[in-house]
């Protein structure tokens, strides 16, 4: 009976010490999951921070592109206005050599007009004075 207990209290020995191992493998490498889930918890923080300083300059980046189109159409449309303000110009440019030429046909006609004019009171003057002197002469 004793050699039964003795056997049963080493194989109970050996239980014990097979689970003591078993219980400090298991600690190990709860130790070991322990300090992984740490690290994938420092590299989940550092990856969030990426995303989030990646979504700021992805919102950066589109304001700028914002200002860009604002600013191409705001060049788009100065220059369209320099277009109509040169068109204008130019027909100014066209209505006012139209009537320079208009003003100078005016003047040469009015200086015709003015040299006939001339011509034929100088023909009266010469007409009056040839009759003058016939009157004289009489």
């Amino acid at each position: 009976e004793l050699i039964k207990v003795s056997t049963a209290l080493k194989k109970a020995k050996k239980n014990l010490e097979d689970a003591e191992r078993e219980k400090n493998l298991t600690q190990e490498a709860c130790t070991d999951t322990k300090r992984k889930l740490a690290l994938a918890q420092r590299e989940l923080v550092a990856t969030e921070e990426k995303l989030e300083n990646a979504q700021k300059r992805i919102l950066a980046s589109e304001e700028d592109l914002e200002n860009l189109k604002l600013r191409v159409e705001s060049a788009y449309k100065a220059e369209q206005d320099s277009v109509a303000r040169k068109d204008d110009a130019a027909l100014e440019v066209e209505r006012l050599k139209t009537k320079i030429l208009n003003l100078e046909q005016k003047f040469a006609d009015a200086t015709h007009r003015w040299h006939r004019t001339v011509r034929i009171k100088k023909d009266n003057l010469k007409t009056a004075r040839e009759s003058l002197k016939k009157y004289d002469h009489r």
